[in-house]
């Protein structure tokens, strides 16, 4: 059931109407209950796995929490658990297949059988999520919960269950235990948020994508075409998570509950660490929180800083997916992290424009997303760096993608400006500026989208 259909809009709504009627404690139930069938709507048995993750982050929390002396040896086990059943299903065939190549480099025939499983869609998500909340508990930052309803609930909620927002139990267990209060304002916001993702998802994010997939499905497009591809597929990637996020939100909000936000103008990033405090925030403060800072972080000396960030990135990295090309992703982002810290240093740097940093940037950030979209790296070398320009081929498709992504910043625009209006008047204003807003968009939709819809890019990791 994917979030652009009309079978998830019909299946909000009848969530939205019976969870309005019900008490607080029936309305988690509810949540929980139709959780497990949005999940099990892609693959029933995958929903034994998410079962599992959640019965183990509730009795983990416990069990720290009440003997603290053996407080160490549980978070292991619960680390152990949750990667470990992650690592299983996303890296078990990537392994074998390394092993496979290795030992055949030394002459040896050997044919190791890869495992017939499926991965989990969401896996990556919602196992970071669960492990944040053990950890909290570990470090005393949350209680652990005796409601079981609440923790698994916690886990699973799903509008956020299959790519995020990666949420905090401080931030979203806390709202499932209190009271929430029907609002109008809510509703027509969030459904503002769903109709600006299902625009970005349908105009921007699929036309785009088009454009993208003809060019790399192009054995040797040259390197005028692979970079117009490149751009394309930064403006793909950005719409299409943006879109998931928001509808993620508008949906979370109808029903009273908050999540965070997962970007926060990426584009006008000024620096490499500027980018990732704007782009996919939960994912990038979670590695931050849980990884870079244990690891030490930049107190114990710039060699260990430089290490800790490159382990960071190729976490986040492999993260993302189990091939090497999102390995030589997460390092072409550390070195751009550290080169920028010794750079930054100098003085000249800081009378460089901010416009000027801008586009540097971005030029960094558009070769990095060669690396995420094509896992074959000698594709890139020979078709990034030479080749036909194809000029008029080329102008041709960037005034394509130009066109498709005005709208964007158009609509952001409008967006940032409805803020101001709010603080200057009353809440009928507000409903009033969302159902203009859910009508642009639909009407744009209708006009401009396309006629069938693609999973979302991040549905895969």
């Amino acid at each position: 059931m994917t979030f652009t259909s009309l079978n998830y809009l019909f299946f909000l709504g009848g969530v939205g109407l019976l969870y309005w009627l019900l008490p607080l404690k029936k309305q988690n139930f509810l949540l929980l209950a139709v959780s497990y069938y949005f999940y099990a709507f892609v693959e029933i048995k995958l929903a034994i796995i998410l079962a599992i993750y959640s019965v183990m982050t509730y009795l983990f929390g416990l069990l720290i929490e009440r003997d603290r002396s053996h407080a160490k040896i549980y978070l292991l086990f619960s680390i152990f658990g949750a990667i470990g059943t992650l690592g299983y299903f996303k890296y078990s065939n990537f392994f074998i297949s390394q092993v496979t190549k290795l030992i055949s480099g030394y002459g040896l025939e050997i044919n190791l059988a890869t495992l017939d499983i499926i991965i989990p869609i969401g896996i990556s998500f919602y196992a970071f999520q669960s492990l944040s909340y053990v950890i909290d508990v570990y470090n005393k930052k949350t209680n652990s919960r005796n409601n079981i309803i609440d923790v698994a609930l916690f886990v699973s909620f799903f509008p956020q269950l299959l790519s995020g927002p990666i949420e905090r139990s401080n931030k979203l267990l806390t709202q499932f235990e209190n009271k929430r209060t029907y609002n109008i304002e809510n509703i027509t916001s969030g459904l503002a948020l769903i109709s600006w993702g299902f625009f970005q998802k349908l105009v921007i994010a699929d036309n785009v994508g088009k454009i993208c997939d003809s060019i790399f499905s192009s054995d040797s497009p040259g390197f005028g075409l692979f970079w117009t591809g490149v751009l394309a597929f930064s403006v793909q990637i950005f719409a299409d998570f943006s879109a998931y996020t928001d509808i993620a939100r508008g949906s979370s909000r109808i029903l009273g509950i908050e999540l965070s936000k997962n970007f926060n103008n990426p584009w006008l990033s000024n620096s490499p660490t500027n980018f990732w405090k704007r782009w996919h925030i939960t994912l990038s403060s979670w590695l931050r929180d849980y990884v870079y800072i244990p690891l030490g972080g930049n107190r114990k000396g710039t060699m260990i800083a430089i290490r800790n960030v490159i382990i960071v990135f190729l976490l986040g990295g492999i993260w993302h997916g189990a091939s090497w090309n999102f390995v030589i992703w997460g390092f072409y982002h550390a070195v751009l992290v550290i080169t920028e810290t010794f750079v930054k240093q100098f003085q000249f740097v800081l009378g460089i424009p901010r416009i000027l940093k801008i586009v540097l940037t971005t030029i960094l950030f558009m070769f990095g997303w060669s690396f995420f979209r094509e896992s074959d790296i000698s594709y890139i070398v020979n078709n990034g760096f030479t080749g036909s320009p194809n000029t008029l081929f080329t102008l041709h498709l960037l005034v394509l993608i130009f066109i498709y992504t005005i709208p964007m910043f158009v609509f952001i625009i409008m967006i940032k400006k409805r803020h101001i209006i709010i603080t200057r008047f009353n809440s009928y204003i507000l409903v009033i500026l969302n159902t203009i807003l859910g009508v642009i968009c639909i009407t744009g939709i209708l006009i401009l989208g396309t006629t069938t819809t693609n999973d979302f890019i991040y549905y895969i990791f």
